[in-house]
């Protein structure tokens, strides 16, 4: 005798259901990618937040911030 599934798995998914779960995955990726970028400053000793102002430095922690908060406002704005 084969088991019956739960009933949550009798129907396919929507592709609404399929799109935000890709929408907030990909916001979880914008974040993760900006904390990485500012990880590896921290890393290597070279970042802005530890007072060493080099132009690489400043791209390279701006671009960190930019994801993070382009995430935090994805987020944000799927609640409303």
């Amino acid at each position: 005798m084969i088991p019956r599934a739960p009933e949550e798995f009798d129907y396919p998914a929507t592709v609404q259901q399929i799109a935000g779960f890709l929408h907030r995955s990909n916001i979880m990726k914008d974040i993760i990618a900006g904390v990485v970028l500012i990880g590896i400053g921290f890393a290597f000793g070279g970042s802005v937040f530890l007072g060493d102002f080099s132009v690489i430095n400043i791209i390279f922690d701006g671009l960190g911030t930019f994801w993070i908060v382009k995430g935090i406002v994805g987020i944000v704005q799927n609640k409303g």
